[in-house]
């Protein structure tokens, strides 16, 4: 008996050491944590903001995900090269991918210059937010990059403190900015901030990896074709990220109502029970204002 209990522990004991498991664990608990401040985010700007100030700032997330799910799975691509690539080869693959992660977020953060005025206008939303999205959008993908390296270098419990640290930073620089009486440009600030910080983080966790020469460096092919099978499985994402413009109701109020009507949370100590009560309460508000 005292055999089998000894082996038993000895079995436990190999498993919960194992690299794959703890960082699984470390991914769940960090995970369900920044649920939390992510969560808390939008009660707290729900409640500092106005309803129309708070459905511009959800437009604004929205306007983000409907860009980031475009290049989301190649999230995966970047974890499959990192897991399976020798350690002499980490180098110019971190190299590889930050150059072409640079080269993205130029181009989206010019895409969103040229196209402020016309994303203004369809969301009725002041032009200085949008030119805001230009410097975050280009953050956001290098941020992106890095932390699919993370995972990939198995490092889950150093990217559940970025996860973490990032969510908690634009709880506080948001609610922050929020009560200096900057509103939802406060808040897209806070945004933008938290964004460097985290990239800068994320720099500081991969220090051993260096930038290096990588000429003929031949990898783009393999990227490219795995890239294509993982991309046929985006699309469903970058559905969801499109439905929320599809409402008749009014954009920013379509946004409101979709983040608390079904919830039966608060707009403007106003609580709903139903989603069509919601609506309902957001119609008669437009036809006033």
């Amino acid at each position: 008996m005292r055999r089998i209990s000894k082996k038993l522990r000895h079995y436990v004991g190999n498993k919960i050491r194992n690299p794959l498991f703890a960082g699984s664990m470390v991914m769940i608990v960090g995970s369900n944590l920044a649920n939390i401040f992510s969560y808390l985010y939008h009660v707290v700007m729900g409640r500092l903001l106005q309803p129309f100030e708070y459905g511009t700032l959800v437009a604004l997330f929205s306007l983000i995900t409907l860009i980031t799910s475009s290049y989301g799975f190649l999230a995966l691509v970047i974890v499959k090269f990192v897991s399976a690539s020798e350690e002499k080869d980490i180098n110019k693959l971190f190299t590889w991918f930050t150059r072409k992660s640079v080269i993205l977020g130029v181009i989206l953060a010019v895409g969103i210059l040229l196209s402020s005025p016309f994303l203004s206008s369809f969301l009725d939303i002041d032009i200085f937010l949008i030119l805001l999205l230009s410097p975050l959008l280009f953050m956001g993908v290098i941020a992106f990059v890095y932390r699919s390296f993370l995972q990939g270098l198995l490092r889950f419990v150093k990217l559940a403190i970025v996860m973490n640290v990032n969510l908690a930073g634009r709880l506080i620089l948001g609610a922050f900015f929020v009560l200096l009486g900057y509103s939802v440009f406060g808040a897209a600030l806070g945004l933008l901030l938290i964004s460097i910080i985290s990239v800068m983080l994320l720099r500081y966790f991969l220090k051993d990896i260096k930038i290096v020469n990588i000429k003929r460096y031949r990898i783009a092919g393999k990227v490219f074709n795995y890239t294509k099978e993982r991309g046929k499985y985006s699309s469903d994402d970058y559905h969801l990220s499109v439905k929320p413009f599809q409402y008749p109701v009014g954009l920013r109020w379509n946004f409101v109502v979709q983040t608390y009507g079904h919830n039966g949370e608060y707009i403007a100590d106003k609580t709903f029970k139903t989603k069509t009560q919601a609506v309902k309460y957001a119609k008669n508000y437009m036809k006033k204002h």
